[in-house]
């Protein structure tokens, strides 16, 4: 930090003649606390976001059990080929490919997974978030296991981003869901009426689809929802044949339902946390500043805790400086602690926060100048930029044994140093 005092001329204060300019540094602590999060979307739309299914349970010995249960809708890709009034029905399979996310035990584990009809009708116009369920029927129509493990899973993926087509991975669950079930969609097909064609009045009478995890399971493990007949072949097809008439001969033939948003299909999960017996039990309110009494702070996806970062420190401590260019600033946060088996983040980012400890929009307009550098929209929200002006990524670094979270954000603390009077709209972050 280069500083002068407020009668000198120049930006930072070098007049003709005077001595130089005074080189000073500082390590300001910063003021954070814990906030729990409620309005994080975790609905699948469009084609900006992942399209992903969450399905399982793990256990988290320092912020508490996890449970996800994902829903879904389904559409038939096509209602314009006629089923035959004679077809009769064969099978109904769905197949759910792996995205290959995974958070959880990271040995082998069995991990279970059942499809159970909805009894609720899922409303593509509404968003739906990480405490948001949907009601189904307790028995299932199919069931399926899968034995995976974090570095089996980890393997696949890499093999499938590699340059080597040769060696790519087509990973899927399928179920033989329930005849009766099939059926059921198979006669409505022969109606051809508007409950098939059309798909606000067929989701009412097939509502879709919970996907629930088994007591046992150990990991949270992701879905795709998309089938592009590449790698992903998230899909259901009904089976049937009929005897044509026509030809004189016995035909085969398919109908194929899609899971994706792309297709005007709703799919979302759904979280269910038990954090009794741990230090954030009592941590219940939404957007209220939660001080834990060993003074970690926390940080979870999901149904997510955040940790919020509060720089008016900094802006007090520069209030002592008349006119300063910082050379550097460095943020750093940790160390970080023992998480066993669970897997650190592998990245960070830093969210503009309201003065309600609710999150900027998008929409929000960075009203000065020097933080429209500093501070960039996203399609989530308001993120603070790095010295590159790219969107902070704050990774764990190694240091004396210990890991700590660090980058450079030298842009955005001088834009707070020169605009102190806008700096309350632009000084807190959730983490």
């Amino acid at each position: 930090m280069i500083s002068s005092c407020e009668e000198d001329t120049s930006f930072i204060g070098v007049r003709r003649g005077n001595p130089p300019t005074i080189v000073q540094y500082a390590e300001i602590p910063l003021e954070s606390s814990v906030l729990l999060i409620d309005s994080v979307g975790t609905f699948n739309i469009g084609t900006s976001q992942v399209q992903r299914l969450l399905v399982g349970k793990m256990v988290d010995p320092q912020m508490g059990n996890l449970i996800s249960t994902s829903y879904t809708q389904f559409r038939p890709f096509s209602t314009s080929t006629a089923v035959p009034a004679n077809a009769v029905f064969d099978s109904l399979v769905l197949t759910l490919s792996l995205d290959y996310y995974n958070y959880g035990n990271p040995e082998a584990t069995r991990e279970e997974i059942s499809v159970h009809r909805l009894t609720e009708t899922l409303v593509g116009a509404q968003p739906y978030f990480a405490y948001s369920d949907a009601s189904y029927h307790s028995t299932p129509l199919g069931t399926r296991d899968i034995v995976v493990s974090t570095e089996s899973l980890a393997n696949r993926l890499d093999e499938n981003n590699d340059t080597n087509p040769n060696n790519n991975n087509i990973d899927t669950l399928q179920f033989f869901l329930d005849r009766a079930f099939g059926q059921e969609l198979l006669d409505l097909a022969k109606t051809n009426s508007s409950d098939w064609t059309d798909f606000l009045k067929f989701r009412e009478i097939f509502k879709g689809f919970a996907l629930v995890g088994g007591p046992t399971n150990e990991k949270v493990l992701g879905y795709t929802t998309v089938n592009d007949n590449i790698r992903r072949f998230s899909r259901m097809i009904l089976y049937y044949h009929f005897f044509n008439t026509a030809t004189n001969a016995e035909e085969k033939r398919t109908i194929p339902f899609s899971l994706s948003s792309t297709d005007g299909v709703m799919g979302f999960y759904g979280l269910t946390v038990d954090r009794s017996g741990t230090e954030l039990s009592t941590l219940t309110s939404f957007h209220q500043d939660f001080y834990p009494a060993s003074n970690k702070r926390y940080v979870q996806g999901g149904f997510p805790i955040v940790t919020k970062i509060d720089f008016s420190q900094f802006t007090e401590y520069m209030d002592t400086v008349q006119n300063a260019i910082l050379n550097s600033a460095e943020i750093i946060i940790g160390p970080a602690n023992d998480l066993g088996d669970l897997a650190l983040p592998a990245t960070l980012r830093l969210q503009l926060l309201k003065t309600n400890n609710r999150f900027q929009p998008s929409s929000f307009r960075v009203d000065t100048t020097g933080f429209r550098f500093a501070l960039l929209p996203t399609t989530d929200g308001i993120v603070m930029t790095n010295d590159l002006n790219q969107p902070l990524s704050v990774t764990f670094k190694e240091q004396n044994g210990e890991k700590y979270l660090s980058d450079f954000v030298t842009e955005y603390c001088q834009a707070l140093f020169d605009n102190k009077g806008q700096a309350p709209k632009y000084q807190n972050f959730a983490m």
